[in-house]
């Protein structure tokens, strides 16, 4: 029997098609390994490079935050090409494709802050019961009531046992309602006194500045604030406009309440973002 003349070329065309194939399902293969191997060469690089600049700057940052960091723009590139269209693990999941379809909005979330107490200046023997408390409940801030004369001694006293707390950091200025008038840096009320050339001068103005209540020309006094009834993005554009790492919160009725800054706020909006995408 004798085989039409074109199925030889036909056998021969599948078996070069197969060889093909073959041969660039291994360079794919190839390809896939140098990819991984760079990768992840590149992401201990960053890794290592992000714990070493957190430490040398005194930077707190976390084995955990770190590794994001460092996948983080392998992560921007997967998706600005198409690569992935969600990441998700740890219990959380972000669908990156219909983010990236979304225009970007952000709610007016309620400011998030760290609580604080306040702790008001008294006699001499009180300062060992707030110290007491500082050991187990360190966020607190000293308040001194604009009205009030001072002592010196009991004063300075005051601040320098506090300060030898590291979460110790400001004066709150009020008035005889507990409003918020104004925060000071506490080490500077110190520093000021401290200093012994213009202490007389300085140091004693400032005493006579909160007992007639105008602490305009107090060194260091800040009188902003943001009320818990703003949103975090309020928040983030007064600490930018003011150039401060944080800024007080107050009720309503001016009562103080705590502190936020630009690690809490943005972890809020963070955590917002992730449970409506």
């Amino acid at each position: 029997m004798i085989r039409p003349p074109h199925e030889p070329q036909t056998i021969i065309e599948k078996k070069e098609h197969s060889g093909t194939g073959g041969i660039s399902l291994n360079n794919k293969n190839n390809d896939k390994i140098v990819t991984t191997f760079i990768i992840s060469v590149v992401v201990l690089v960053l890794f290592w490079t992000i714990l070493f600049m957190s430490r040398n700057f005194n930077i707190t940052v976390s084995d955990s935050v770190a590794v994001f960091l460092s996948i983080l723009p392998f992560i921007i590139y997967l998706v600005v090409f198409g690569k992935i269209s969600e990441v998700s693990g740890g219990g959380w999941q972000v669908r990156f494709k219909q983010a990236a379809e979304r225009n970007v909005s952000f709610e007016p979330i309620p400011i998030e802050f760290l609580t604080y107490r306040v702790e008001p200046k008294g006699y001499e023997h009180e300062l060992q019961m707030i110290r007491e408390r500082m050991r187990t409940r360190p966020m607190a801030v000293l308040s001194l009531t604009l009205g009030k004369r001072y002592s010196t001694e009991v004063l300075i006293e005051y601040l320098r046992v506090l300060t030898r707390f590291d979460l110790f950091k400001y004066v709150m200025l009020i008035d005889t309602n507990s409003r918020f008038m104004g925060s000071v840096c506490a080490r500077i009320l110190l520093d000021i006194y401290e200093d012994h050339l213009p202490r007389e001068n300085r140091w004693v103005r400032i005493l006579e500045s909160i007992e007639e209540g105008n602490i305009d020309h107090i060194p260091g006094i800040n009188k902003t604030y943001v009320m818990s009834t703003q949103s975090n993005i309020e928040a983030l554009e007064m600490l930018d406009h003011e150039t401060r790492f944080e800024i007080p919160v107050v009720s309503q009725n001016l009562q103080f309440l705590g502190f936020t800054n630009r690690e809490i706020i943005l972890s809020s909006i963070l955590k917002s973002l992730l449970k409506k995408a």
